[in-house]
Parts: structure tokens; sequence; C-alpha cells
């Protein structure tokens, strides 16, 4: 009897443990999906609806592409600003060279006692050289005039303009303000596919459609640069860029003051005089070499009576620099602004070619 009161008890001991043990276990699992359901509600919380982004994206409005085109030409205006702040400056500084080469070597040569009496000497020998009874002999002569204006511009080209480098001070100058102009470019353009929010993309088409090369330079030769190519290389790559660009503008730059007539030059001085100028420039500028100015070679000196001598040195001397400084700013204009052979005339193309495709550009 006690065997069998001691089997039940051991019975009971492990139908009580079970029961212990399957309570710890039923309140574990409602534990863990309390948890899981917890998290879960806490997951979707934080996701965004998905019906909420479908009508979001329904609802998106369509790129203002008008505001864009107007966004692209304020980027070609301000960095044409910038490129013409530098071009003006590097002129500036140009020019101030030359009136210190006129002060200190031009006018002394010329005012100086011998070099006087000896154009008065030369005067009296081309007027026999063109009088009718010599040219009857040796045949037709230069008139006077053209003689001495050609002799006084050569001087004035030697000591003053230097052509052949001058050249190459233009052609560098044109490099940077190009340079400049397709960094600040590159830098105004980078933040206006996010300012309104174009897909990556859409932005590369627009950017494709708009040409920043396209046109013959060269005369002979078709160049093609979009705008996406200009992007493409990042802010990084920028001068990388700039120097591509200007590669491919040689041919422009080196036209550089090429055709620059003696029109403004010769605002003070009558008919006559500037066509002599005119005349005798171009065979000066054939001597000295350099495609710079052409006949524009020491136009400057045409502003003033180069056969009258009477006049002291006093007296004609700041006159004669007055009309040469006039000169200068004259000639600074014409290379900044002169339609074909400006530096900013360079600037303009580049710009003219990217509006000029806006208006095709907008994607369907």
């Amino acid at each position: 009897m006690e065997e069998q009161q001691n089997k039940l008890s051991a019975w009971g001991q492990f139908i009580a443990t079970v029961a212990h043990s399957a309570y710890k276990i039923v309140w574990a699992i409602v534990a863990l999906i309390i948890v899981v359901t917890f998290s879960r509600y806490l997951y979707d919380k934080n996701q965004p609806d998905r019906s909420n982004r479908k009508t979001e994206k329904s609802i998106q409005k369509p790129i203002p592409w008008d505001e864009v085109d107007a966004s692209i030409v304020s980027a070609l205006k301000g960095a044409d600003a910038k490129a013409e702040k530098i071009a003006k400056a590097r002129l500036i500084s140009w020019t101030a060279e030359l009136q210190k080469r006129i002060d200190e070597d031009f006018l002394e040569w010329y005012f100086s006692y011998w070099q006087q009496q000896w154009l008065g000497l030369k005067t009296i020998g081309y007027w026999v050289a063109d009088s009718y009874v010599v040219e009857k002999v040796i045949g037709e002569q230069p008139s006077t005039s053209e003689k001495i204006t050609e002799e006084i511009q050569g001087e004035f080209s030697n000591r003053v303009l230097r052509p052949q480098i001058t050249q190459l001070q233009m052609e560098r100058i044109a490099e940077e303000v190009v340079s400049v102009f397709v960094i600040d470019l590159q830098k105004n353009l980078a933040p206006i596919h996010e300012r309104y929010q174009i897909p990556k993309t859409e932005w590369d088409r627009y950017l494709e459609d708009l040409a920043l090369l396209t046109s013959d330079v060269n005369g002979n030769r078709q160049i093609a640069l979009s705008l996406k190519t200009l992007m493409a290389v990042g802010t990084v790559g920028g001068t990388v860029t700039a120097v591509k660009v200007t590669q491919m503008l040689k041919p422009a730059i080196a036209k550089i003051g090429t055709k620059m007539t003696t029109k403004s030059a010769a605002k003070g001085a009558g008919k006559a005089v500037a066509k002599v100028a005119g005349k005798t420039g171009g065979k000066v500028a054939g001597k000295v070499g350099g495609k710079f100015l052409g006949a524009i070679v020491g136009v400057g000196i045409i502003v003033w009576d180069v056969w009258d001598h009477q006049h002291t040195k006093k007296i004609e001397k700041p006159i004669l620099r007055a009309n040469l400084a006039d000169y200068l700013t004259e000639l600074q204009q014409s290379l900044l602004h002169e339609p074909e052979t400006g530096i900013m005339s360079i600037i303009h193309g580049l710009e003219a070619n990217v509006v000029g495709s806006l208006r095709h550009s907008t994607p369907n």
C-alpha cells in the first residue's frame, strides 16, 4: 500500500512539473507573439505608404522646361560677365604697358632734336622724288605724306605695338577668357537639375540637345560639343574641359584683332589723312610681321600732323600723347567687342549656339 502511494506521489509531482513547464512555455509563446506583433507595427509605421507614393507620382507636377531654359540663359550671362571682367582687366594691363612704351620710347624718339632734323631732311628728299620731273625718269613714287607716315608708323609699331608679341599676348588672353567662361558656366549649370528635380536621364538628354560648339570656326570643318560633355567631366575636371574647348577654338582665337579697321582710331583725322594711314599701315604690317592688327598698325599717328614741325616740343608733345592715349582706348574696345575678331565675340558665339538650340531642347 505504501508503495502504491509513493507511485501516486511521483506521478503527481511529474504532472505538476509538466504543467508548470507548459505554463511557462505558453507565456513565452504569448510574449514572443506580442514582441513580433509590436515590431511589425513599428516597421509598418516607419514605411512610406505605397498608396501615397503612387498618388504622389501620379500628381507630380511636370518639369517647367521654360524656367529651365531661362536658368540656362542666366547661367550663360553669369559666365559671360565673369569672362568679360577678366578680358577687360587683361586689356587694361596690356594698354598700360603700351602707354609706358609710348612715353619712354616713342615720344622720346620722335621729339629728339636730331630726329626732327632728320625727318625734315627726309621730307625734302621725298618731295623731290615725288616731283613730276624725277618721276618721269624713275617712275611713279609714293607721295611725301605716304613716305613720312609709313616711316613713323613703322617706328610706332616696332617701339610700341610689337605685333608679333602682341599676337601671342592676345591669344593668351583669349584662351584665359574662354577657360574662365567654361569653368564658370559649368559651375552655374550644376545645381539646375536639382533645383527643378529633373531625373538624371531627362537632364542628360536635355543637355545633349544643347550645343556649346557646332559651327565651322575654321571655315572648313564642323565642331560638335554638347553641354552634356561639358558637365560629364565634373567640377574636378573643369580645367580639363576648358582646355579642350580652348583647343577646339584655336582657329577663332588666332583671328583676334586681324580684321580691325582704322575707322575708330581715325576719329579726329581728316578723310585724306585717314586714307593715307590705312594705305601705309598695310605696308608696315607686312614688313613687321605678325597677323595682329593688320592695316591698323600705327594708325594712332594719323590724328596728328606728322609733317608740321614748326610747333615746339612743349606744345606738341602733350597733344600727341593725349591723341595716342585715346587711340589706345579705342584699340582696347575694338579688341574686346569687335563683332568678328574681338575677344568677346568668341564667347558670344558659344552662347549663341546654346541659346539657338534651346527652343528645340525640351524633351517630349
